[in-house]
């Protein structure tokens, strides 16, 4: 929420918000003698037009109403200064905005266990039982969910800091939801799919020629991205 005041520190703002208030004390008592706008009203009028010539010369620079040479420059110096610290500033969040969308929160399976976590996967997979006996979650860490919403759903409000998919359904659901997730890198080769047949089934040539002709023209490849 408070992401636009992070590119400093509490420390950095604190010495620019006072930089800027003295700058403008500095220049409206400069111009208290060549200005008579500067003398006349109460003193709560004054402190208005200190504020104002301190914050106004960040996005203005009103030399016109400054007689005074020396003010003037000042100014300059001051406004110089501020664009200075202005391109800093926006560097600095956008590349801060840009590493967040850019880097998982989540780095790999270690981390959720040293933080851990709470993970979900999909109901009937055999995942859960994976990631009991080969990732070492404890069952008690490991919810169950049937729908790329509710994965969604559990993310977001932090019920889990991640989930355990296969690749054909993590494919669907970072499709329908790639500009709030992402994937870590590292994928466990946990074996695959594949088709049972009864034994001297009189198509199975068939079916393997088939399957073999659209894995190899691409047919296979252009369905998936079609679809997913």
């Amino acid at each position: 929420m408070w992401l636009f005041l992070k590119p400093f520190t509490k420390e950095m703002w604190g010495v620019l918000v006072a930089i800027t208030i003295y700058n403008g004390f500095a220049v409206w008592l400069i111009e208290r003698n060549h200005n008579d706008e500067f003398k006349s009203g109460t003193v709560w009028n004054q402190i208005g037009i200190l504020f104002w010539l301190a914050f106004s010369t960040l996005f203005i620079l009103r030399g016109d109403r400054l007689l005074s040479n020396l003010s003037r420059m000042a100014m300059v110096v001051w406004l110089f200064v501020a664009l200075i610290i202005t391109q800093s500033y926006t560097a600095s969040l956008a590349s801060m905005l840009t590493a967040q969308r850019l880097e998982p929160t989540i780095k790999n399976v270690e981390t959720l266990k040293k933080m851990n976590a709470t993970v979900g996967y999909c109901k009937g997979s055999f995942l859960k039982s994976y990631m009991i006996s080969a990732l070492g979650f404890p069952e008690t860490k490991i919810n169950k969910y049937n729908s790329t919403y509710a994965y969604a759903e559990a993310l977001n409000n932090k019920t889990i800091a991640g989930i355990f998919l296969e690749v054909p359904p993590a494919k669907v659901f970072l499709a329908q939801y790639c500009k709030s997730f992402t994937k870590t890198e590292k994928t466990f080769e946990v074996g695959g799919f594949g088709f049972a047949f009864k034994k001297n089934f009189s198509m199975l040539p068939d079916i393997n020629k088939a399957i073999m002709s659209i894995t190899e023209n691409g047919t296979l490849l252009d369905l998936e991205n079609q679809y997913i």
